[in-house]
């Protein structure tokens, strides 16, 4: 399978031979949803080489949908983490997907469609009634499944407006530091004093974000990356610690993002939410805070090295507040 990032859901129908029900079903879903949806299909037990005569007929007839280059393909040549949702054709092909690939319910849904696999025309257009049916269904749950964690995180963000406002500070404070260095305001202790709270605010800051991101996007730090973190709580996470958090979940964080706000569906509709460039930014920012706070000689060996380097520290805190990554939360409140 090959990823795309503009998509905002992944589907993978499956049913047993993948020559009828499966590839049906993505073609009904595909007409309804446009270009909002990437899918695929398989078989639990795939084989032939094209979807049954009868499938091909009743989708032309009745929805003027060609699936006649349809090839079988078997669920094993597929990386399932790759979906969003797999939907299970009928119960036993759910529960074989269960056992064998240890999916979880909240990725798997299962439908209750009849195989119609040499049983007339007649039972495949059944069949296929039955899926549109059941796919408006799913199409509907997800959008009031989106509806409802919009209000959930918009009304998060109006009971503790605390983070939007840290951001908006900080990005004040680091243009003023900026402003007052380039005047000579800021010198020796001063300078370094500013430095230190620049980044230990940052810090912090950064911390808040992912509390938020992983809270809007109900993922349980205990239960997903604790573990992978030492164990520690996640206030005693280190930057570096926080940075990888962020790259953990960046692709379920940003895929969350994207039904929770037309805005940051359109911001995130060519990149992730944590980008490689804003990635490697963050981490220039952190060796910057361990030298400040570890080897303050070598932060500081005189005084033009150290308003050199909290020059460039400012600038790339200032560089980072203007990303994407900060501006999602305002997107989602509006």
């Amino acid at each position: 399978m090959v990823k795309n990032d503009q998509l905002p859901l992944r589907l993978l129908f499956v049913c047993g031979g993948n020559t009828c029900r499966s590839p049906m079903a993505a073609g009904i879903t595909q007409k309804m949803v446009k270009e909002t949806v990437y899918m695929e299909t398989a078989g639990i037990a795939a084989y032939g080489n094209s979807a049954t005569q009868e499938a091909i007929e009743i989708m032309r007839s009745e929805f003027c949908i060609d699936i006649s280059k349809h090839q079988p393909r078997d669920i094993a040549t597929l990386s399932l983490h790759d979906f969003d949702y797999i939907i299970a054709m009928d119960p036993y092909v759910a529960s074989y997907l269960r056992e064998h690939y240890q999916i979880a319910s909240s990725k798997l849904i299962s439908w209750n469609i009849e195989d119609p696999y040499l049983k007339g025309i007649h039972a495949y257009k059944r069949c296929a009634k039955e899926i549109e049916a059941s796919v408006k269904d799913f199409l509907a749950h997800l959008k009031v499944t989106s509806k409802s964690m919009r209000s959930e995180s918009k009304q998060e963000l109006k009971q503790d407006p605390n983070l939007l406002r840290t951001i908006h500070q900080l990005r004040s404070d680091v243009i003023r530091w900026q402003n007052e260095l380039e005047t000579g305001k800021l010198r020796g202790t001063l300078l370094h004093g500013i430095a230190s709270k620049a980044v230990n605010s940052f810090e912090k800051l950064l911390r808040d974000l992912l509390r938020h991101y992983l809270s809007i996007c109900k993922i349980s730090y205990d239960q997903e990356i604790r573990s992978v973190m030492e164990n520690k709580n996640l206030d005693g996470l280190t930057m570096g610690q926080v940075i990888q958090c962020f790259e953990m979940k960046n692709q379920q964080i940003t895929k969350c993002c994207r039904l929770l706000s037309p805005k940051a569906a359109q911001s995130l509709q060519n990149r992730r939410l944590l980008t490689d460039s804003v990635s490697k930014q963050l981490n220039e920012i952190k060796n910057f805070r361990n030298l400040l706070h570890h080897h303050p000689s070598k932060y500081a060996r005189d005084e033009e090295t150290l308003k050199n380097n909290t020059k460039y520290m400012l600038s790339l805190i200032q560089n980072v507040l203007a990303d994407i990554l900060f501006k999602i939360p305002l997107m989602i409140l509006m």
